[in-house]
């Protein structure tokens, strides 16, 4: 079994250090995630590498794995998701250090000199779920049949209702 993660780090102190931290996180400690999963069953699997980059910002790579169950938006059934997530942050302390960034890299904002490691987890696995999450085509458990076209219904005065731009063609007729 993995180390937790630590609730708080300093990621400047472990960029001088070169320190990676790898850790397995039950899915049940993602609130945000929670709200979303069929089931919080499983965790995530991720590695945090902090380092200094050619113009000394400190940089973290992000790598997480999980399979989450969400809900198939076909069939609202339960549908793995496989998530395999990786970036590259660099570290600031405010939206002006974040300007200057490459266009390679994304901030990552930290409050008061600290990061909260299991926040970050929880974002990037958030960023890499689809939109709409779906079985493969012809997989879902439950046929959805397409609708018969409706016919005229009956007004108020039990005649059939007209298209609201009939009138419209009868006056384009008259202009020909």
């Amino acid at each position: 079994m993995l180390p937790r993660l630590p609730d708080f780090v300093d990621p400047w102190r472990l960029a001088d250090s070169r320190r990676r931290l790898r850790a397995s996180i039950p899915l049940a400690r993602f609130p945000r995630l929670a709200e979303i999963l069929v089931s919080n069953d499983g965790e995530a699997v991720c590695t945090l590498g902090f380092y200094r980059d050619g113009q000394r910002r400190t940089r973290v790579d992000v790598e997480v794995r999980a399979l989450l169950q969400l809900q198939c938006q076909r069939c609202m059934e339960p549908v793995p998701v496989e998530v395999d997530a990786r970036a590259t942050l660099a570290v600031v302390e405010g939206n002006d250090e974040a300007g200057y960034l490459p266009d390679e890299v994304d901030p990552l904002m930290v409050d008061a000199g600290r990061l909260r490691p299991l926040d970050l987890v929880e974002d990037e696995i958030l960023l890499a779920l689809p939109q709409v999450p779906m079985h493969p085509a012809g997989a879902c458990t439950v046929r959805i049949e397409s609708m018969p076209p409706e016919e005229a219904t009956p007004d108020k005065a039990g005649e059939a209702q007209a298209h609201p731009f009939a009138s419209l063609s009868a006056l384009k007729l008259r202009d020909v």
